[in-house]
């Protein structure tokens, strides 16, 4: 696995290279893919490695997943930064891909780079959820590094992720014509279907 994801962050870093000096108009869609988040991390370009510099960058901009490569590909595009380490990031992702929804997943920087990943869910089957669940969570914190690991409602982080432990929340409690919010009750969930993972 390291040689795969060390592979692809090699050809990340060549089509950094050769980005910077070709026209828009002659890039591939790969290309073009990780382009706006070359610009999120423009602080990650060097000119010892890329023969360019990208004086700009973007401290909260998310781009969204296509597919587990474009994410990875996406991820690549760091390289190092502080704690995180972006072959290790994939090396992750790739164990636990069978739960994550890439199309709903995204990758940027919220000063540091961050990730909200979608996982997927299916009723009737919430132990065996919660099971890999409790797996990604642990490999996120132990081999991935993160920071912080939340749950998330919608793209909002609710919840510090801890195995086992259940989250409540306020939600509102409308009254009979459906729209006026009478008061407001707390619910508890197993779970939510998203994480936000930050690396500091």
């Amino acid at each position: 696995m390291a040689v795969a994801t060390e592979t692809r962050f090699n050809q990340v870093q060549k089509i950094i290279k050769n980005l910077l000096a070709k026209p828009v108009t002659k890039l591939t869609k790969r290309e073009l893919s990780i382009l706006p988040t070359i610009l999120t991390f423009g602080d990650c370009i060097y000119k010892e490695k890329h023969d360019a510099e990208i004086e700009i960058r973007d401290l909260r901009s998310t781009q969204s997943a296509q597919s587990f490569d474009h994410l990875c590909d996406m991820v690549c595009v760091v390289g190092d930064y502080n704690g995180f380490n972006s072959n290790t990031v994939c090396e992750v992702l790739a164990k636990h891909k069978d739960i994550i929804n890439f199309d709903e997943t995204s990758f940027g920087r919220e000063y540091s780079p961050v990730m909200y990943l979608s996982l997927k869910f299916s009723y009737g089957a919430e132990a065996a959820f919660m099971e890999k669940v409790n797996a990604l969570g642990k490999d996120l914190i132990e081999v991935g590094m993160c920071d912080e690991l939340h749950w998330c409602l919608f793209s909002t982080p609710n919840g510090e992720f801890k195995p086992g432990e259940k989250l409540s929340m306020w939600c509102p409690v409308r009254g009979d014509d459906s729209k006026t919010i009478t008061g407001y009750e707390e619910k508890t969930f197993d779970h939510f279907r998203k994480f936000r993972v930050w690396w500091d």
